[in-house]
C-alpha cells in the first residue's frame, strides 16, 4: 500500500474523563471495528496516525493521548499505571465502545491488558508490542516500592 493513502481525516476531540483530566484522541469516521491505539510512554498520538490511515478504510482506528502526554491533561504528577487504565475505562464507558480492538505499545500494552481485564464485554481482542508487564502491585495505587523500570526511564 502507498505510504500517500488518502481517505476522510480523523476528528480531534477531547473527553473529559475525572475531574481535571481531559483525554485527547483522534477517530476516523469510518465504519468497521474500533482499533484503540496506545502509545508508549513518552511519545503521543501522533506516532500511531500512519498506521491509522492505512487501516482507515476497513476499520475505526483512534488515537489516544495518556494523561501527561500531548493533548491530554497534564495534571500534577505521579502519573501512576493506574491512571491511564482508569482514563482508558472512563473514555470507553462514556463513549459507549464496544468489540474494541485494543493496540497498545509498551505502557500503551500495560494499560491496555488491564483495560481488557476490568471491560471484559467491551475489548474483542489485543494487539500488544513490547508490553510491559509488572506486577500487579506495580500498578496499583498503593504501590510505594520504586519501580527499576520507572527509576531507569526517569534518568533518560
Amino acid at each position: 500500500m502507498p505510504d500517500d493513502v488518502t481517505g476522510p481525516a480523523p476528528v480531534f476531540r477531547t473527553v473529559t474523563v475525572s475531574p481535571g483530566v481531559n483525554i485527547a484522541f483522534e477517530e476516523w469516521p469510518t465504519a468497521g471495528p474500533r482499533i484503540l491505539f496506545l502509545h508508549a510512554t513518552g511519545f503521543s498520538r501522533g506516532c500511531w496516525r500512519p498506521h491509522a490511515t492505512r487501516l482507515a478504510s476497513r476499520a475505526t482506528p483512534t488515537l489516544l493521548d495518556l494523561r501527561g502526554h500531548g493533548s491530554s491533561s497534564k495534571p500534577p504528577e505521579p502519573y501512576r499505571w493506574s491512571h491511564f487504565v482508569d482514563d482508558v475505562v472512563a473514555l470507553v464507558l462514556m463513549e459507549g465502545w464496544d468489540r474494541l480492538i485494543l493496540c497498545g505499545h509498551s505502557v500503551g500494552g500495560a494499560t491496555a491488558i488491564q483495560v481488557a481485564a476490568r471491560l471484559p464485554e467491551q475489548v474483542s481482542a489485543l494487539v500488544l508490542i513490547e508490553p510491559v508487564v509488572p506486577q500487579p502491585a506495580a500498578i496499583s495505587d498503593a504501590a510505594v516500592v520504586p519501580s527499576p523500570l520507572i527509576e531507569r526511564t526517569l534518568r533518560r
